[in-house]
Order: structure tokens, then C-alpha cells, then sequence
């Protein structure tokens, strides 16, 4: 899946269940705002974000996207 530049937040649940959900590439420099931990709940097991190069320590701090592997593009 591909989040565009210009999100700024992802609501509860937007990707819950997405079990094969693998790979994410964020567009937007900075990390868009999680609304829980719903939001990413059920997806594959440490899937891949491509974000930005220079963005990576932002997304790396950043709640719940943290607990996922990030990396830059």
C-alpha cells in the first residue's frame, strides 16, 4: 500500500486484518499521526515502511510506527 505526501493521520483500524499487508510506502516526510494501535493490528509479521530518505529516525521515534521495519527509500 502507498500513503500519499499529504495524510496527516490514519484512523483506528485503516489497515486491521490486512494479514498479507508486507510492505508500506509512506510518501510524507513526516510521520503521519496513528490514532491507536487498531490501526496497523492483524498485518503481516514486521512488514517492510519505505519512507523518505531522512526520514528514517523520525518513524523510527514515532508511536507504533516504532514497532515496525523501517527503512528509506
Amino acid at each position: 500500500v502507498t500513503i500519499g505526501s499529504s495524510v496527516t493521520s490514519i484512523a483506528s483500524g485503516a489497515f486491521y486484518n490486512c494479514w498479507e499487508l508486507n510492505q508500506i510506502i509512506c510518501k510524507s516526510i513526516t510521520p503521519p499521526t496513528i490514532a491507536d494501535n487498531w490501526v496497523f493490528y492483524d498485518i503481516a509479521s514486521n512488514p517492510t515502511v519505505i519512507v523518505p530518505a531522512g526520514s528514517v529516525d523520525a518513524y523510527k521515534a514515532a508511536n507504533f510506527w516504532s514497532s515496525l521495519n523501517i527503512v528509506a527509500e
